[in-house]
């Protein structure tokens, strides 16, 4: 069976919130909108929106303080999978049932 969850991923960072909403109308317009934004939040505003420090979710998750810096600087994308696993555990994002 084909992950729907993951084609969403994909698509999120790739469309617009109507293409999105058109290709998947069973889901709920809010959850949607809610997918794309935690798609494309960054993990500085990750760690704003959790209201943690970069060492405080390093050592909760095991990252290294360098990639952290990496990632908060720019230098370096913390990858979708992972800061939607960050957010999913730190309640910054709920994903939607589908």
């Amino acid at each position: 069976m084909k992950n729907i969850y993951h084609d969403m991923i994909k698509m999120a960072g790739e469309s617009s919130l109507a293409e999105l909403a058109a290709a998947y109308p069973h889901v709920a317009a809010v959850e949607i909108q809610e997918l794309s934004s935690a798609v494309n939040r960054t993990m500085p505003e990750i760690l704003q929106e959790a209201g943690m420090s970069g060492r405080d979710v390093c050592r909760r998750f095991g990252i290294s303080y360098r990639t952290m810096e990496d990632w908060t600087n720019g230098r370096r994308t913390c990858p979708v999978y992972l800061r939607l696993m960050i957010q999913e555990l730190l309640q910054v994002y709920t994903p939607p049932k589908v």
